[in-house]
Protein backbone atom coordinates (compact mmCIF):
# COMPACT_ATOMS: atom_id res chain seq x y z
CA UNK A 1 0.00 0.00 0.00
CA UNK A 2 1.26 3.34 -0.27
CA UNK A 3 1.48 5.70 2.63
CA UNK A 4 1.28 8.90 0.26
CA UNK A 5 -1.60 11.52 0.23
CA UNK A 6 -3.16 13.34 -2.28
CA UNK A 7 -3.46 16.25 0.06
CA UNK A 8 0.77 16.66 0.78
CA UNK A 9 3.92 14.14 1.65
CA UNK A 10 4.41 12.56 4.51
CA UNK A 11 6.04 14.58 7.14
CA UNK A 12 7.31 12.15 10.21
CA UNK A 13 7.62 8.99 10.29
CA UNK A 14 7.87 7.93 14.24
CA UNK A 15 9.18 4.00 14.90
CA UNK A 16 12.31 2.01 14.92
CA UNK A 17 15.46 2.67 13.06
CA UNK A 18 14.24 -0.55 10.53
CA UNK A 19 10.83 1.21 9.89
CA UNK A 20 12.44 4.57 9.35
CA UNK A 21 14.92 3.29 7.12
CA UNK A 22 11.86 1.23 4.95
CA UNK A 23 10.28 4.52 4.15
CA UNK A 24 13.13 6.29 2.91
CA UNK A 25 14.51 3.70 1.00
CA UNK A 26 11.07 3.55 -0.70
CA UNK A 27 11.62 7.84 -1.43
CA UNK A 28 8.79 9.00 0.58
CA UNK A 29 10.92 10.80 2.55
CA UNK A 30 11.58 13.88 0.33
CA UNK A 31 12.75 17.78 1.18
CA UNK A 32 11.06 20.57 -0.25
CA UNK A 33 12.30 23.10 -2.41
CA UNK A 34 14.06 25.11 0.50
CA UNK A 35 15.73 22.01 1.58
CA UNK A 36 14.23 21.44 4.65
CA UNK A 37 13.57 17.81 5.99
CA UNK A 38 9.65 16.74 5.70
CA UNK A 39 10.31 13.98 8.07
CA UNK A 40 11.41 12.95 11.72
CA UNK A 41 12.78 9.62 12.21
CA UNK A 42 12.62 9.22 15.96
CA UNK A 43 14.01 6.31 18.31
CA UNK A 44 13.18 5.33 22.12
CA UNK A 45 16.30 8.04 22.92
CA UNK A 46 15.01 10.96 21.17
CA UNK A 47 14.19 13.74 23.47
CA UNK A 48 10.35 14.41 23.77
CA UNK A 49 11.54 18.59 23.41
CA UNK A 50 13.25 17.44 20.01
CA UNK A 51 9.69 15.61 18.74
CA UNK A 52 7.80 18.99 19.72
CA UNK A 53 10.41 21.07 18.03
CA UNK A 54 9.58 19.06 15.29
CA UNK A 55 5.98 19.74 14.99
CA UNK A 56 6.36 23.08 15.83
CA UNK A 57 8.21 23.56 12.55
CA UNK A 58 5.54 21.53 10.74
CA UNK A 59 2.51 23.33 11.37
CA UNK A 60 4.00 26.24 10.02
CA UNK A 61 3.97 24.83 6.75
CA UNK A 62 1.22 24.06 4.02
CA UNK A 63 1.96 20.62 2.56
CA UNK A 64 1.21 18.35 5.62
CA UNK A 65 -1.26 15.84 5.16
CA UNK A 66 0.54 11.88 6.81
CA UNK A 67 2.10 11.42 10.17
CA UNK A 68 2.91 7.85 11.09
CA UNK A 69 2.85 6.30 14.55
CA UNK A 70 3.30 3.81 16.82
CA UNK A 71 2.22 3.04 20.13
CA UNK A 72 4.33 4.33 22.93
CA UNK A 73 3.84 8.06 21.70
CA UNK A 74 0.47 6.99 20.19
CA UNK A 75 -1.41 9.20 22.25
CA UNK A 76 0.47 12.03 23.26
CA UNK A 77 1.06 12.72 19.48
CA UNK A 78 -2.86 12.52 18.83
CA UNK A 79 -3.67 14.88 21.45
CA UNK A 80 -0.80 17.40 19.79
CA UNK A 81 -2.20 17.64 16.41
CA UNK A 82 -6.26 17.45 18.00
CA UNK A 83 -5.45 20.28 20.29
CA UNK A 84 -4.24 22.49 17.69
CA UNK A 85 -6.38 25.35 16.19
CA UNK A 86 -5.68 23.89 12.67
CA UNK A 87 -5.82 19.81 12.77
CA UNK A 88 -3.29 18.38 10.54
CA UNK A 89 -5.84 16.50 7.63
CA UNK A 90 -5.31 13.07 7.83
CA UNK A 91 -3.03 10.48 9.94
CA UNK A 92 -2.20 6.75 9.32
CA UNK A 93 -3.31 4.16 11.36
CA UNK A 94 -0.90 2.81 13.85
CA UNK A 95 1.63 -0.03 12.57
CA UNK A 96 1.66 -2.84 14.58
CA UNK A 97 4.60 -5.02 16.07
CA UNK A 98 5.13 -8.71 13.78
CA UNK A 99 8.31 -10.48 13.60
CA UNK A 100 9.95 -7.67 15.76
CA UNK A 101 9.62 -5.36 13.12
CA UNK A 102 7.12 -2.48 12.53
CA UNK A 103 4.37 -3.42 10.16
CA UNK A 104 1.05 -1.66 8.84
CA UNK A 105 -1.98 -2.65 8.72
CA UNK A 106 -3.23 -3.97 5.21
CA UNK A 107 -6.96 -2.39 5.79
CA UNK A 108 -5.88 1.01 7.61
CA UNK A 109 -7.48 4.10 6.84
CA UNK A 110 -6.47 7.56 7.23
CA UNK A 111 -7.56 9.05 10.71
CA UNK A 112 -9.19 12.49 9.84
CA UNK A 113 -9.83 14.43 12.46
CA UNK A 114 -13.14 15.28 13.04
CA UNK A 115 -14.98 18.09 14.80
CA UNK A 116 -15.30 16.31 17.50
CA UNK A 117 -11.43 16.24 18.04
CA UNK A 118 -11.87 18.02 21.53
CA UNK A 119 -14.46 14.79 22.59
CA UNK A 120 -11.69 12.44 21.06
CA UNK A 121 -8.37 14.40 22.97
CA UNK A 122 -10.61 14.08 26.21
CA UNK A 123 -11.28 10.52 26.06
CA UNK A 124 -7.84 9.58 24.87
CA UNK A 125 -6.40 11.79 28.18
CA UNK A 126 -9.30 10.34 29.97
CA UNK A 127 -7.91 7.12 29.50
CA UNK A 128 -4.90 7.79 30.53
CA UNK A 129 -6.01 9.42 33.42
CA UNK A 130 -7.60 6.22 34.97
CA UNK A 131 -4.54 3.83 33.98
CA UNK A 132 -2.90 6.21 36.26
CA UNK A 133 -4.99 5.86 39.15
CA UNK A 134 -5.47 2.01 38.62
CA UNK A 135 -4.26 0.46 41.64
CA UNK A 136 -1.90 -1.78 40.07
CA UNK A 137 1.74 -0.37 39.72
CA UNK A 138 2.37 -2.21 35.98
CA UNK A 139 -0.66 -0.48 34.43
CA UNK A 140 -0.34 2.93 36.25
CA UNK A 141 3.50 3.33 36.14
CA UNK A 142 3.55 3.83 32.14
CA UNK A 143 0.26 6.13 32.33
CA UNK A 144 2.13 8.28 34.69
CA UNK A 145 5.00 8.34 32.54
CA UNK A 146 2.66 9.52 29.92
CA UNK A 147 1.09 12.08 31.61
CA UNK A 148 3.97 13.57 32.65
CA UNK A 149 4.95 14.16 29.13
CA UNK A 150 1.94 15.14 28.24
CA UNK A 151 1.68 17.72 30.51
CA UNK A 152 5.37 19.35 29.92
CA UNK A 153 4.11 19.60 26.12
CA UNK A 154 4.70 23.24 25.24
CA UNK A 155 2.38 23.62 22.18
CA UNK A 156 -0.38 24.51 24.72
CA UNK A 157 -0.06 26.39 28.06
CA UNK A 158 -3.45 25.23 29.03
CA UNK A 159 -2.42 21.42 29.02
CA UNK A 160 -0.60 21.06 32.59
CA UNK A 161 -4.30 22.99 34.03
CA UNK A 162 -6.84 20.89 31.61
CA UNK A 163 -5.04 17.42 32.69
CA UNK A 164 -5.45 18.78 36.83
CA UNK A 165 -9.25 18.86 36.20
CA UNK A 166 -9.67 15.57 34.62
CA UNK A 167 -6.93 14.16 37.67
CA UNK A 168 -10.01 15.69 39.88
CA UNK A 169 -13.04 14.25 37.90
CA UNK A 170 -11.68 11.09 37.90
CA UNK A 171 -10.66 11.20 41.56
CA UNK A 172 -13.72 11.68 43.09
CA UNK A 173 -15.74 9.38 40.59
CA UNK A 174 -14.49 6.17 42.67
CA UNK A 175 -13.96 5.44 46.44
CA UNK A 176 -10.26 5.46 47.15
CA UNK A 177 -8.92 7.16 44.56
CA UNK A 178 -8.33 10.11 45.73
CA UNK A 179 -5.73 9.13 48.00
CA UNK A 180 -4.11 7.87 44.71
CA UNK A 181 -4.46 11.02 43.23
CA UNK A 182 -2.58 12.29 46.07
CA UNK A 183 0.06 9.93 45.83
CA UNK A 184 0.87 10.89 41.59
CA UNK A 185 0.29 14.71 42.72
CA UNK A 186 3.35 13.96 44.89
CA UNK A 187 5.37 12.61 42.23
CA UNK A 188 4.38 15.37 39.90
CA UNK A 189 5.72 18.03 42.22
CA UNK A 190 9.39 16.45 41.87
CA UNK A 191 9.35 15.67 38.16
CA UNK A 192 8.12 18.60 36.55
CA UNK A 193 8.76 22.29 36.45
CA UNK A 194 7.52 24.77 39.02
CA UNK A 195 5.86 26.63 36.51
CA UNK A 196 4.00 23.57 34.86
CA UNK A 197 3.13 21.91 38.30
CA UNK A 198 1.23 25.56 39.04
CA UNK A 199 -1.12 25.43 36.17
CA UNK A 200 -1.69 21.61 37.06
CA UNK A 201 -2.09 22.69 40.78
CA UNK A 202 -4.09 25.68 39.40
CA UNK A 203 -6.80 23.08 36.92
CA UNK A 204 -7.15 20.60 40.75
CA UNK A 205 -8.16 23.67 42.37
CA UNK A 206 -10.43 25.44 39.95
CA UNK A 207 -11.86 21.39 39.72
CA UNK A 208 -12.91 21.16 43.42
CA UNK A 209 -14.35 24.38 43.76
CA UNK A 210 -16.61 23.45 40.46
CA UNK A 211 -17.33 20.43 42.62
CA UNK A 212 -18.19 22.49 45.33
CA UNK A 213 -20.72 25.03 43.93
CA UNK A 214 -22.53 21.99 42.62
CA UNK A 215 -22.87 20.22 45.29
CA UNK A 216 -23.96 23.04 47.49
CA UNK A 217 -26.32 24.30 44.46
CA UNK A 218 -28.08 20.63 43.96
CA UNK A 219 -30.30 18.79 45.60
CA UNK A 220 -27.87 15.70 47.01
CA UNK A 221 -26.96 16.66 50.29
CA UNK A 222 -31.50 17.43 51.28
CA UNK A 223 -31.32 13.84 49.83
CA UNK A 224 -29.27 12.83 51.99
CA UNK A 225 -30.68 14.44 55.19
CA UNK A 226 -34.15 13.15 54.48
CA UNK A 227 -35.71 16.76 54.09
CA UNK A 228 -36.35 15.64 49.91
CA UNK A 229 -37.20 12.60 48.13
CA UNK A 230 -34.99 10.47 46.41
CA UNK A 231 -35.35 11.54 42.52
CA UNK A 232 -32.06 9.70 41.20
CA UNK A 233 -31.25 5.94 41.31
CA UNK A 234 -27.95 7.10 42.72
CA UNK A 235 -26.92 5.40 46.28
CA UNK A 236 -24.53 6.84 48.68
CA UNK A 237 -22.94 10.61 48.59
CA UNK A 238 -23.00 10.48 44.98
CA UNK A 239 -24.12 12.99 42.61
CA UNK A 240 -23.98 13.11 38.88
CA UNK A 241 -21.60 15.96 37.40
CA UNK A 242 -21.19 15.60 33.70
CA UNK A 243 -22.30 12.44 33.53
CA UNK A 244 -19.64 10.99 35.72
CA UNK A 245 -20.76 10.21 39.70
CA UNK A 246 -18.79 12.41 42.44
CA UNK A 247 -18.42 11.05 45.48
CA UNK A 248 -18.64 13.72 48.37
CA UNK A 249 -16.36 11.65 50.94
CA UNK A 250 -13.99 11.39 48.33
CA UNK A 251 -14.23 15.36 47.26
CA UNK A 252 -14.19 16.09 51.03
CA UNK A 253 -10.70 13.53 51.54
CA UNK A 254 -9.69 15.21 48.29
CA UNK A 255 -9.80 18.99 49.92
CA UNK A 256 -8.60 18.33 53.37
CA UNK A 257 -5.19 16.05 51.83
CA UNK A 258 -4.97 19.79 49.68
CA UNK A 259 -4.74 21.65 52.93
CA UNK A 260 -2.85 19.11 55.44
CA UNK A 261 -0.70 17.06 53.05
CA UNK A 262 -0.24 18.86 49.61
CA UNK A 263 2.65 20.93 50.93
CA UNK A 264 4.37 19.34 53.70
CA UNK A 265 8.02 18.67 53.57
CA UNK A 266 9.96 15.54 53.52
CA UNK A 267 11.15 15.94 56.82
CA UNK A 268 7.44 16.33 58.41
CA UNK A 269 7.47 20.00 58.94
CA UNK A 270 4.28 21.98 57.77
CA UNK A 271 3.85 25.42 55.54
CA UNK A 272 1.50 27.31 55.03
CA UNK A 273 -1.59 25.61 53.13
CA UNK A 274 -3.17 26.72 49.29
CA UNK A 275 -6.11 29.35 50.38
CA UNK A 276 -8.53 28.19 48.12
CA UNK A 277 -9.46 24.29 49.00
CA UNK A 278 -9.49 25.91 53.06
CA UNK A 279 -12.54 27.88 51.60
CA UNK A 280 -14.19 25.20 49.30
CA UNK A 281 -13.95 22.95 52.18
CA UNK A 282 -15.60 25.51 54.75
CA UNK A 283 -18.08 26.61 51.79
CA UNK A 284 -19.16 22.58 52.18
CA UNK A 285 -18.92 22.77 55.26
CA UNK A 286 -21.39 25.68 56.20
CA UNK A 287 -24.24 23.32 53.58
CA UNK A 288 -23.91 20.84 55.25
CA UNK A 289 -24.38 22.10 58.65
CA UNK A 290 -27.13 24.23 57.37
CA UNK A 291 -28.89 20.88 55.74
CA UNK A 292 -28.77 19.43 59.15
CA UNK A 293 -30.22 22.07 60.78
CA UNK A 294 -33.58 22.57 58.55
CA UNK A 295 -33.39 18.46 59.09
CA UNK A 296 -33.56 18.64 62.78
CA UNK A 297 -35.69 21.56 62.14
CA UNK A 298 -37.88 20.18 60.17
CA UNK A 299 -38.56 16.91 62.02
CA UNK A 300 -38.92 18.89 65.16
CA UNK A 301 -41.78 20.92 63.38
CA UNK A 302 -43.54 17.59 62.38
CA UNK A 303 -43.12 16.03 65.77
CA UNK A 304 -46.63 17.03 68.05
CA UNK A 305 -46.98 16.31 71.89
CA UNK A 306 -47.84 13.29 72.11
CA UNK A 307 -51.19 12.39 74.68
CA UNK A 308 -51.10 9.93 77.97
CA UNK A 309 -52.35 7.10 76.02
CA UNK A 310 -50.03 7.42 73.50
CA UNK A 311 -47.13 7.51 75.62
CA UNK A 312 -48.32 4.07 77.38
CA UNK A 313 -48.36 2.85 73.84
CA UNK A 314 -45.11 4.17 72.64
CA UNK A 315 -43.45 2.85 76.18
CA UNK A 316 -44.70 -1.32 75.28
CA UNK A 317 -44.04 -0.90 71.87
CA UNK A 318 -40.01 0.53 73.01
CA UNK A 319 -39.97 -2.02 75.81
CA UNK A 320 -40.65 -5.08 72.96
CA UNK A 321 -38.43 -3.95 70.03
CA UNK A 322 -35.94 -1.82 71.34
CA UNK A 323 -33.84 -4.43 69.79
CA UNK A 324 -34.78 -4.07 66.57
CA UNK A 325 -34.83 -0.66 66.06
CA UNK A 326 -32.58 0.41 63.25
CA UNK A 327 -31.79 3.67 60.97
CA UNK A 328 -32.48 4.03 57.52
CA UNK A 329 -29.34 3.50 55.45
CA UNK A 330 -29.72 6.45 54.04
CA UNK A 331 -29.42 8.60 57.65
CA UNK A 332 -26.87 6.10 58.71
CA UNK A 333 -25.15 7.68 55.77
CA UNK A 334 -25.61 11.39 56.85
CA UNK A 335 -24.57 11.01 60.28
CA UNK A 336 -21.12 9.69 58.97
CA UNK A 337 -20.74 12.07 56.41
CA UNK A 338 -21.62 14.43 59.21
CA UNK A 339 -19.64 13.06 61.90
CA UNK A 340 -16.52 13.29 59.10
CA UNK A 341 -17.23 16.78 58.52
CA UNK A 342 -16.73 17.85 61.89
CA UNK A 343 -13.46 15.51 62.77
CA UNK A 344 -12.01 16.91 59.39
CA UNK A 345 -12.91 20.53 60.15
CA UNK A 346 -11.17 19.91 63.52
CA UNK A 347 -7.75 18.40 61.49
CA UNK A 348 -7.58 21.46 59.17
CA UNK A 349 -8.33 24.89 62.17
CA UNK A 350 -4.89 24.90 62.99
CA UNK A 351 -3.29 24.78 59.03
CA UNK A 352 -5.74 27.50 58.65
CA UNK A 353 -4.83 29.90 62.31
CA UNK A 354 -0.96 29.63 60.15
CA UNK A 355 -2.39 31.02 57.33
CA UNK A 356 -4.01 33.74 59.69
CA UNK A 357 -0.85 33.97 61.18
CA UNK A 358 1.81 34.49 58.45
CA UNK A 359 -1.01 36.66 56.69
CA UNK A 360 -0.21 40.68 55.73
CA UNK A 361 -4.07 41.13 55.17
CA UNK A 362 -5.96 42.60 57.53
CA UNK A 363 -9.00 40.52 58.97
CA UNK A 364 -11.38 42.06 61.68
CA UNK A 365 -9.71 41.19 65.45
CA UNK A 366 -14.04 39.82 66.12
CA UNK A 367 -13.27 37.13 63.76
CA UNK A 368 -12.23 33.87 65.23
CA UNK A 369 -8.56 33.96 63.93
CA UNK A 370 -7.40 37.31 63.55
CA UNK A 371 -4.95 39.72 62.26
CA UNK A 372 -5.85 42.74 64.17
CA UNK A 373 -2.09 43.59 65.13
CA UNK A 374 -1.97 44.86 61.05
CA UNK A 375 -3.16 48.28 60.69
CA UNK A 376 -6.68 48.44 59.51
CA UNK A 377 -7.47 50.43 55.96
CA UNK A 378 -9.18 53.25 56.20
CA UNK A 379 -12.53 53.16 55.92
CA UNK A 380 -12.59 55.14 52.44
CA UNK A 381 -10.71 52.32 51.05
CA UNK A 382 -12.50 51.50 47.75
CA UNK A 383 -11.20 47.92 48.14
CA UNK A 384 -13.52 47.56 51.30
CA UNK A 385 -16.66 47.63 49.13
CA UNK A 386 -15.55 44.84 46.45
CA UNK A 387 -16.63 41.07 47.72
CA UNK A 388 -13.71 38.75 46.86
CA UNK A 389 -14.02 34.86 47.15
CA UNK A 390 -10.71 34.12 47.63
CA UNK A 391 -8.97 35.99 50.64
CA UNK A 392 -8.58 36.02 53.93
CA UNK A 393 -10.90 37.36 55.39
CA UNK A 394 -14.11 35.73 53.61
CA UNK A 395 -12.31 32.45 55.07
CA UNK A 396 -12.88 34.13 58.54
CA UNK A 397 -16.20 34.44 58.07
CA UNK A 398 -16.94 31.54 56.82
CA UNK A 399 -15.34 29.77 59.37
CA UNK A 400 -17.23 31.95 61.87
CA UNK A 401 -20.61 30.82 60.54
CA UNK A 402 -19.40 27.10 60.36
CA UNK A 403 -18.27 27.46 64.08
CA UNK A 404 -21.35 29.16 65.14
CA UNK A 405 -23.72 26.46 63.30
CA UNK A 406 -21.71 24.09 65.45
CA UNK A 407 -22.50 25.71 68.96
CA UNK A 408 -26.20 26.46 67.21
CA UNK A 409 -26.64 22.80 67.33
CA UNK A 410 -24.64 21.68 70.46
CA UNK A 411 -27.70 23.83 72.33
CA UNK A 412 -30.76 22.15 70.41
CA UNK A 413 -31.65 18.83 72.36
CA UNK A 414 -31.33 16.78 69.05
CA UNK A 415 -28.93 18.66 67.65
CA UNK A 416 -26.81 15.85 67.12
CA UNK A 417 -28.68 12.60 66.46
CA UNK A 418 -25.67 10.57 68.67
CA UNK A 419 -23.32 11.07 71.86
CA UNK A 420 -20.62 10.36 69.10
CA UNK A 421 -21.22 12.99 66.86
CA UNK A 422 -22.24 15.21 69.27
CA UNK A 423 -18.60 14.17 70.90
CA UNK A 424 -17.11 15.04 67.58
CA UNK A 425 -18.67 18.28 67.12
CA UNK A 426 -17.31 19.34 71.23
CA UNK A 427 -13.61 18.58 69.88
CA UNK A 428 -13.89 20.62 67.06
CA UNK A 429 -15.31 23.34 69.22
CA UNK A 430 -12.62 22.86 72.13
CA UNK A 431 -10.48 23.00 69.16
CA UNK A 432 -11.58 26.34 67.55
CA UNK A 433 -11.87 27.98 71.30
CA UNK A 434 -8.28 27.04 72.70
CA UNK A 435 -5.98 30.31 72.85
CA UNK A 436 -2.67 27.67 71.54
CA UNK A 437 -2.30 25.13 69.06
CA UNK A 438 1.24 22.57 68.59
CA UNK A 439 3.98 24.71 67.56
CA UNK A 440 4.01 24.35 63.87
CA UNK A 441 7.43 25.16 61.77
CA UNK A 442 6.95 27.47 58.68
CA UNK A 443 9.90 29.20 57.20
CA UNK A 444 12.69 27.99 60.08
CA UNK A 445 10.22 30.39 62.21
CA UNK A 446 7.78 28.77 64.62
CA UNK A 447 4.17 29.80 64.74
CA UNK A 448 1.98 30.24 68.21
CA UNK A 449 -1.56 30.48 67.83
CA UNK A 450 -2.95 34.16 68.39
CA UNK A 451 -5.92 34.52 70.21
CA UNK A 452 -8.86 36.94 68.66
CA UNK A 453 -8.49 40.04 71.29
CA UNK A 454 -5.67 41.74 73.46
CA UNK A 455 -8.28 42.38 75.98
CA UNK A 456 -5.64 42.37 79.18
CA UNK A 457 -8.88 43.40 81.56
CA UNK A 458 -8.12 41.62 85.17
CA UNK A 459 -10.28 37.83 85.09
CA UNK A 460 -10.80 36.13 88.37
CA UNK A 461 -10.76 32.59 88.35
CA UNK A 462 -11.58 30.49 91.77
CA UNK A 463 -8.29 29.31 93.18
CA UNK A 464 -5.80 31.22 90.53
CA UNK A 465 -4.09 34.25 90.61
CA UNK A 466 -1.74 35.92 88.24
CA UNK A 467 1.24 35.29 90.02
CA UNK A 468 1.12 31.58 89.95
CA UNK A 469 -0.63 30.78 86.95
CA UNK A 470 -0.49 33.86 84.16
CA UNK A 471 -1.04 31.40 80.83
CA UNK A 472 -4.17 29.67 82.79
CA UNK A 473 -5.31 33.76 82.96
CA UNK A 474 -4.16 34.43 79.30
CA UNK A 475 -5.87 31.38 77.76
CA UNK A 476 -9.15 32.06 79.70
CA UNK A 477 -9.53 35.70 78.37
CA UNK A 478 -9.24 34.51 74.96
CA UNK A 479 -11.25 32.02 75.40
CA UNK A 480 -13.98 34.56 76.87
CA UNK A 481 -13.26 36.60 73.67
CA UNK A 482 -13.78 34.13 71.16
CA UNK A 483 -17.07 33.03 72.77
CA UNK A 484 -18.15 36.63 73.14
CA UNK A 485 -18.11 36.70 76.60
CA UNK A 486 -15.88 39.32 77.22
Amino acid sequence: MTVASSRGRLIAVIGDEDTCTGFLLGGIGELDKNRRPNFLAVDKDTPLSDIENAFTSFLTRDDIAIILIVQNVAEMIRYLIDAHTDPIPAILEIPTMSGGKYELDANAGEYVPSTSAEKESEEILNAIVSQALDFNEDVSEPACSKLEQIIQTQLLSTIPSHVGRILVDSSVSRSGNATLLFRLLKRLQTTTPPSVYSLLECGIFDKIHEHTLCLIGGDILPEMAGIKPVETSESGDSVVANRRPVLLVELLHLTVMCITELYKTEDGQVTLPPLRPCIDLCMLAEAVLRVHLDSVTVGGAKSEPPSPTQVVATDVALSTSLHSLQLSPRKTEWNCLLDAFLSKLGQTLPYFNLLFQYSDTYVLPTAWASTSSLHAPPKDDQSLLKTDFSTLPHLATLLDKVLFLVKHMMVLDSGFPSKWIRSTAMDLLLTGASSFNPMFVCGGNTSEWRGGSDDEDDVVIEGVTSTDRPEVLRDFRHFLASTGQS
